[in-house]
Parts: structure tokens; sequence; C-alpha cells
């Protein structure tokens, strides 16, 4: 609570605390937060590139993030979280999962266009 005794107008007092008067209000709605500005900072180095990757029945799988310095780390994006890892004893292989669309996947198929696919 704020209150003035010598009659200057709200704006010049917060400003004068160094705020704005939207800091002296509670946020109604949860901001959601900023995965990728917290794996950088975690790991510090930039983030190159994200995969999403999918199961066989196009359910979401895991995500692989590659960062500056090829350096890779696997993991889950849920309700705007990483997490880091897919489990103690689960390799990613496990997942049978692939990178990209399975909808893209199956209209080529459909269509009878080549699809390539890198195996390691």
């Amino acid at each position: 609570m704020i209150y003035d005794h010598a009659g200057c107008c709200k704006e010049d007092i917060v400003q004068a605390m160094g705020m704005q008067i939207r800091d002296l209000f509670y946020d109604t709605e949860p901001r959601s937060p900023n995965w990728k500005a917290y794996v950088e900072a975690r790991e510090k180095r930039r983030i190159e590139a994200v995969y999403n990757y999918v199961s066989i029945n196009g359910a979401y799988a895991f995500t692989k993030i590659r960062l500056e310095g090829k350096k890779i780390i696997y993991g889950k994006l849920q309700n705007d979280r990483f997490t880091y890892g897919l489990g103690h004893d689960v390799g990613r292989r496990s997942y049978k999962a692939i990178y990209g669309s399975l909808q893209a996947i199956n209209k080529a198929i459909a269509e009878n266009r080549p699809i390539f696919t890198l195996i390691r």
C-alpha cells in the first residue's frame, strides 16, 4: 500500500521508487516459464536447434536439443518445462521414435513419394 501525505501523484511516487504501476499488482495469469532460457543458462551455451521426436503412433516421445559446440542433450517437454533425461533405464532407441511429422510421412507413402532416412 502506498499513501502520500504531501499530495504527489501515484505515478511520481512509484517512479521515484524505481518501479512502474504494474509492479504494484499481482499477476492473475501465470507466466509460462521460458524453458529455452533455462537450458541455455544451465548449460552456458546457446541452443542451435530443437528436434521433437514422435512415436510410431504419432504421440510426442522426447526432445533432442543441439547446443553450441555440438553438445546434444535429451529430455522431455511437458507443460512448457524441459526435464533432462529420458528415464533411468530407458534408452532413446527404445522409444521407437522418429524426428519429423508422422502425418507428412504417411502422406508421402500415400502419394508414392520417396522417404529418406538416416540410419546410425
